[in-house]
């Protein structure tokens, strides 16, 4: 999956929802299993998928980062 699919159904999703978790918006945006793949294989998509969700950097560095 490249940059602007991500974008584009990150964007199909009511990001505005703060109630949902991250995992609620990756599923949500059908970018779950994209995500996890990346966080293991490619941690710049994994990185530019939760900035398209509009993660908080604090947020994301620990997800990110910390696995």
């Amino acid at each position: 999956m490249n940059i602007e699919e991500v974008y584009r159904k990150a964007n199909q999703i009511d990001l505005k929802n703060n109630a949902f978790t991250v995992n609620e918006h990756l599923y949500h945006s059908g970018l779950m299993q994209t995500f996890e793949k990346a966080l293991v294989k490619n941690k710049p998509l994994a990185f530019e998928i939760l900035i398209a969700l509009k993660v908080d950097s604090k947020s994301i560095e620990r997800i990110v980062f910390s696995k």
